[in-house]
């Protein structure tokens, strides 16, 4: 039990987490920790008493201090992940990172979270999602009354290069090795649930092995996506390398030239030979996650999944499609239930051998000889080719015809069972939302909040 604690939805968590980047607010240089508060001894007591009085960033240090400690203790490791993760993005790397798109300060997310009138307490009083919109433009350090065409990258400064962007991910990919260490143990010492009172004294939500599974692969995720783009080559000028309306030949064809050059084209073999472990261990966690799906026991009152309720195919299916995957890092496998038959190979990216402009130029430039307007077209074929590397046949072969994945059904929710005992919850007075009948009643009292719109 991890008293009085974060969090009312999972997924309201994991909503900023993905606006996070990396770091650790005010280590301790000695001991590389959150520095403790004066007089605390890192006990989880100490962390849940500072839950309790709301102040998540005590806690955090409290409960930090507790795992390393006790690497066995589910209960520190599960405070220490969430509360590390509602305060990513307030690290001076997340605060650098987003600067570059515009963001005048870093992002609190204590305010946002925590306290009155912030998400938790909205859901707990059952708020419109306006209600808490309102107050997201208040928190976020955006500066709204600045020009904006709604270009993702206009603000950026000129001359910005791709790889001062990416730096920020790859900074961050040691914060969330960690979180990923820390939900894992906190499934591990949860092999039927962990319950997790409400912060702020805010209801009560109960996260059982398989979300926290699922969490821990979703961070991991990252980790091995920003393992395979370390050996890739991000040394460009973002500006020079975006096409405008309006550019002429010239412009165009060193914008096509720059992407030739640089997409996808392979800088450091090392960093991809790297790239295998962690692309195991994420198949691993998913792996694990269907698993645990699979022992499920009967949830209490206020979980979120009701596992035992899933289609019947899902659990087989998602446990070969792990396994296979997971196979393919190693040597030739094939995917399952696919006709004609598929074979995957990760191999050659571990081995550098997936250079773009190994297999074709990939960006032409084409112009309009009766209006003058120029422009970038990207040809298939060699990234049919570089597929075709890794997957036999390539899914882009033209001359594959009626492919088969009976896997499909179990994925997509076509089997009959996932429909069954379904509850309609209202998400404005347009439409209706069909649950699934293994998503609790939890799951839809907290949907309101964001997606009913009076």
């Amino acid at each position: 039990m991890l008293g009085p604690s974060p969090l009312r939805a999972v997924g309201a968590l994991l909503s900023f987490i993905l606006l996070a980047a990396c770091g650790e607010p005010d280590v301790d240089g000695d001991a590389g920790l959150p520095r403790l508060p004066d007089g605390a001894t890192g006990s989880v007591e100490e962390a849940r008493a500072a839950l309790q009085r709301c102040d998540v960033r005590q806690a955090h240090a409290l409960y930090a201090t507790a795992w390393q400690a006790d690497r066995d203790d589910g209960e520190a490791a599960l405070g220490f992940a969430l509360t590390d993760a509602a305060l990513l993005g307030e690290d001076p790397e997340a605060e650098a990172g987003l600067a570059l798109f515009g963001f005048t300060g870093p992002i609190d997310g204590e305010d946002m979270l925590f306290g009155p009138g912030a998400l938790l307490d909205a859901l707990a009083r059952h708020q419109e999602s306006r209600d808490f919109g309102d107050r997201m433009e208040r928190v976020f350090p955006w500066d709204s009354e600045a020009p904006s065409t709604g270009y993702a990258f206009e603000r950026m400064p000129p001359g910005t290069t791709a790889r001062e962007v990416v730096a920020h991910g790859w900074a961050m990919q040691p914060r969330f090795s960690r979180l990923v260490d820390a939900f894992e143990a906190a499934a591990e010492d949860a092999p039927v649930t962990l319950d997790i009172g409400g912060i702020c004294e805010v209801g009560v939500v109960e996260l059982q092995a398989p979300e926290l599974y699922a969490l821990a692969a979703s961070f991991q995720s990252l980790v091995m996506t920003l393992q395979i783009g370390r050996g890739y080559s991000w040394d460009f000028p973002i500006h020079e390398a975006l096409p405008d309306r309006g550019d002429d030949a010239a412009t165009v064809e060193r914008q096509a030239a720059l992407l030739n050059t640089h997409f996808g084209a392979v800088s450091d073999p090392s960093a991809l030979e790297g790239a295998r472990d962690e692309m195991r261990r994420f198949f691993e966690l998913v792996e694990r996650t269907v698993d645990a799906a699979d022992a499920a026991g009967a949830p209490g009152a206020d979980a979120l999944v009701e596992w035992r309720a899933l289609p019947s195919d899902i659990v087989p299916t998602g446990r070969l499609d792990a396994q296979a995957a997971l196979a393919g890092t190693e040597e030739q496998t094939s995917a399952p239930g696919m006709t004609p038959e598929f074979r995957g190979d990760f191999r050659p990216l571990f081995e550098g051998e997936l250079d773009l402009a190994d297999f074709g130029r990939t960006f032409t430039v084409h112009e309009d000889p009766m209006w003058g307007d120029v422009w970038i077209e990207v040809d298939e074929a060699p990234i049919d080719r570089l597929l075709m590397a890794v997957v036999s046949p390539s899914p882009l072969d033209d001359t594959l015809s009626d492919v088969e994945w009976s896997h499909l059904d179990a994925w997509s929710g076509a089997d009959a069972d996932w429909q069954v005992d379904d509850v309609e919850v209202s998400w404005s007075e347009h439409r209706t939302y069909s649950a699934p009948r293994f998503i609790l009643p939890t799951v839809e009292r907290y949907a309101e909040v964001y997606y009913f719109a009076p």
